[in-house]
């Protein structure tokens, strides 16, 4: 029987599994790296676009803040411009109330009386009780409901209010009797725009010829519903 070398064929089979092996392992790394990159690609992206949208929503976010710091500049421009205007309605208010004043005291002083001194002002706090005067409870209720439209603690600004709409009026004069006196103060009670009459003070004229006295009162001026 003749004798067969197969260790040429055995090493070529060895070299072919090698060569097959090593293919295998050069396809699964390349790959794996294909794959790594495009994963490291992908990524890149989903970054840029998250990086887009967060400066977008940072530009929005200062365009809102330029249109609050404007919406705040003109609610402060409106409040100014409503103050104004309570001045002005105040102001053309109280325009005619010196004028009635005076056409209304010669019209009550008793023949008894003159004046020396007579000044208005607005009442400062704790000076005097603030109320309507009788004749004027509706249009005061009016005012109360316009004051404030927001349901939580009005007295603070109603009460506010109501003092810008009156004056203090102080009256300094010489009378001959008690009685002309007692006269003067129930004239003035009677005046429906007036209220709070007060005799402050009597004495007797240095002179000897008569009676000095204070007096004060409040005047109330109109309250327009608008």
């Amino acid at each position: 029987m003749s004798r067969i070398n197969l260790l040429p064929w055995r090493e070529e089979v060895r070299r072919v599994k090698n060569r097959i092996f090593f293919a295998i392992v050069g396809v699964v790394a390349a790959s794996s790296i294909v794959v790594l990159v495009l994963v490291e690609m992908f990524l890149s992206w989903r970054i840029e676009v998250q990086n887009a949208n967060v400066a977008y929503l940072n530009t929005e976010l200062d365009n809102i803040k330029a249109e609050i710091t404007e919406i705040q500049g003109l609610q402060g421009s409106k409040k100014h411009l409503l103050e104004r205007m309570g001045v002005i309605r105040s102001l053309q208010a109280d325009r005619p109330s010196i004028v009635k004043l005076l056409d209304i005291m010669p019209r009550i002083i008793p023949e008894t009386i003159y004046l020396t001194t007579l000044s208005r002002s607005f009442p400062r706090e704790g000076e005097l009780e603030i109320h309507a005067a009788p004749d004027e409870k509706s249009n005061f209720s009016a005012m109360n409901s316009l004051i404030n439209n927001k349901p939580e603690d009005k007295t603070k600004d109603k009460t506010t209010e109501v003092a810008k709409n009156q004056y203090l009026v102080q009256v300094e004069g010489v009378a001959q009797t008690n009685g002309s006196i007692s006269t003067f103060l129930k004239k003035l009670e009677g005046v429906r725009w007036l209220s709070d009459v007060k005799l402050n003070e009597v004495s007797i004229n240095k002179e000897g010829s008569g009676l000095n006295f204070k007096l004060q009162f409040v005047q109330h001026l109109p309250v327009k519903e608008e």
